[in-house]
């Protein structure tokens, strides 16, 4: 049985004894897009799994826990993040009894069931891990066509990014030909590099803090830990940051976030502390990094900001990603299946959803973005805050 990646980021209880109470006789009716019964509010929804009632969280209206403590219904599953909460223990909640009700609400949310892949790094055997270049021409039409679909979306375009987009600040990327787990599974040590520190932000991650300024595009969605994109400028509001930031670490207390200057993993941690402590006064809890491992659950809040921003828009344009981990990869097909909106995939490797797309792109994401903000009329400035400066790409020549 595939372990259900839940996306909560704290522990979850596993030995909840409201699970045989708390749950229908039955088959649920699950529709992810039910709005709330006290508010009609479509957002932050969870179901009831005793009678099948859908609320909104406390973050919208709490009609939820107002159910609740009208029924005293123990446990109900979130329609954000696919998470189990049980509200007499006043935890998330994990069981193998809840597996068939999670499979099911994935599949109705994403439009199909979890994956039964066979490494946590999302390749298996045999998987085509070549890079791809358009020729010039070719290149430049489809470009062309993607500032079309952007002015078309009117402002709701979400940016989907992965390692491909920091490839040209020498961060390498995972299953690229020269990626890091390629040469690991050949047993090949890769060389040493810059230090995550030395990176600075590509001409991409300036591109689309330009773009959002402008009201190009909505929101960025990113894989990356490596920072780049707040360094380059994007608000912590204007993006979700799925697997952490390296630079970012959080008050276990009080939830204070500190953006730092350095690398906050890098003198070590255990169990994600940092060893520092919170300088609020009368708190002075201890501090953890944000970083998402494997096996590990993605955070609530970034998690729930990405899917509804995925939810308003009508173009998805994945950047630099192979697309191979859920549940990340499957953001971007959200306004594609329901919306009927557009997808733009701009990798040098194969995805599992390239036949899906409405427009693929075969070039290095700098190339790309150094044309298209040149159609959309975008200027790039030549520095950035910190004094980084924006290295426009050399003139494409694909091998």
């Amino acid at each position: 049985m595939e372990q259900e990646p839940q996306f909560f980021a704290v522990q979850p209880k596993t030995d909840c004894p409201h699970i045989d109470d708390g749950l229908i006789t039955g088959m649920l009716n699950i529709d992810v897009k039910i709005p709330c019964a006290g508010c009609n509010d479509p957002k932050e929804n969870w179901l009831c799994l005793k009678c099948g009632a859908v609320n909104c969280s406390r973050f919208v209206n709490s009609h939820a826990a107002e159910h609740y403590e009208q029924t005293k219904h123990h446990i109900a599953l979130s329609y954000s993040d696919l998470s189990f909460w049980c509200y007499t223990c006043d935890s998330y909640i994990k069981s193998r009894e809840l597996h068939q009700i999670w499979t099911a609400a994935y599949t109705e949310k994403f439009g199909e069931p979890p994956h039964q892949s066979s490494s946590s790094r999302g390749l298996k055997p045999g998987d085509d891990i070549n890079e791809y270049y358009d020729p010039p021409e070719v290149l430049q039409q489809k470009v062309e066509r993607l500032a079309d679909l952007i002015v078309q979306s009117g402002g709701r375009t979400v940016a989907y990014t992965g390692a491909g987009v920091s490839t040209s600040a020498k961060i390498p990327d995972y299953r690229g030909p020269q990626g890091y787990w390629t040469l690991k599974d050949k047993g090949i040590e890769m060389k040493p590099g810059i230090t995550i520190e030395q990176a600075i932000p590509t001409y991409t991650h300036v591109s689309l803090v330009e773009m959002k300024k402008r009201g190009v595009i909505s929101f960025v969605t990113s894989t990356n830990v490596d920072g780049l994109h707040r360094r380059a400028g994007t608000a912590a509001h204007e993006m979700s940051e799925l697997h952490g930031n390296c630079y970012k670490e959080t008050c276990t207390k009080c939830d204070k976030e500190y953006l730092r200057t350095f690398d906050v993993t890098k003198n070590g941690t255990l169990n994600h502390l940092t060893f520092r402590t919170c300088d609020v006064a009368e708190c002075g809890g201890n501090l953890k990094d944000t970083i998402i491992n494997f096996g590990e659950n993605l955070p609530h809040d970034e998690i729930t900001k990405a899917d509804q921003e995925a939810h308003k828009s009508t173009l998805s344009l994945v950047l630099g990603t192979s697309m191979r981990v859920s549940p990340a990869c499957l953001l971007p097909l959200i306004p594609v299946r329901s919306n009927k909106g557009k997808l733009v995939i701009c990798n040098l490797q194969k995805t599992p959803y390239d036949k899906e797309a409405d427009l693929r792109i075969w070039a290095p994401t700098d190339v790309v973005f150094a044309m298209l903000t040149e159609l959309l009329k975008v200027p790039i400035p030549t520095e950035i805050t910190g004094g980084y400066p924006v290295n426009r790409p050399p003139p494409y020549q694909p091998d």
